[in-house]
């Protein structure tokens, strides 16, 4: 599941670089909010034309942005895929849903895929793997593996991603348990399961 945000991230970062035609696209829309303009402000992107929503789905991550390391990561000259970084799962599906007919052409075409995918279906794929992150960070169980496992395969292959490769890549990887540092005491209780 974590791949898949990241998947997204990646391929829309370098997606929108080549339809505005820069990497740092964003700091347009940043620079006109710090200089007290609104979204509207903006019919088009370095000449390329977008919907309102998604000016504005980037310009409210901006004002909502309250974490100290994400203003300052995107603050100041020389940036590029930094704004990226700071996007929760939540504003990454909101800037994508909001401008579709820009957006639909990161995705493989649905000859390539063998169905329509449409805004309908990509927002229902992520309801479904954005449900389930938030089960996950809340340590509930996956209720519905199988229907998550396609969620995110669909995803992946829009992308032109196979999740196979992931799992491969999963399956390979070692984990090395580090030992505590700390005595087990009486005074420790078990976690809430």
């Amino acid at each position: 599941m974590f791949a898949v945000e990241n998947a997204l991230r990646s391929v829309l970062a370098d997606y929108l670089e080549e339809c505005f035609g820069r990497m740092d696209w964003w700091t347009l829309i940043r620079n006109a909010r710090l200089n007290g303009q609104t979204y509207a402000a903006f019919p088009n992107i370095l000449g390329t034309p977008v919907n309102p929503a998604f000016v504005k789905a980037v310009w409210r991550v901006f004002d909502n942005m309250t974490v100290a390391q994400h203003i300052n990561d995107v603050t100041g000259p020389n940036k590029t895929d930094e704004f990226y970084y700071c996007l929760t799962l939540g504003e990454l599906w909101t800037i994508m849903q909001a401008d579709w007919p820009l957006i639909r052409d990161m995705f493989a075409s649905d000859a390539a895929l063998g169905f329509t995918f449409t805004k309908t279906m990509f927002n229902h794929t992520m309801r479904v793997i954005k449900e389930t992150r938030n089960e996950l960070f809340h340590s509930n169980p996956i209720k519905e593996r199988k229907k998550i496992f396609e969620a995110c395969e669909r995803i992946l292959n829009g992308l032109q991603f196979h999740l196979g490769d992931y799992d491969h890549d999963l399956g390979a990887a070692q984990y090395v348990r580090v030992s505590p540092t700390v005595a087990r005491a009486q005074r420790h209780v078990i976690p809430a399961r």
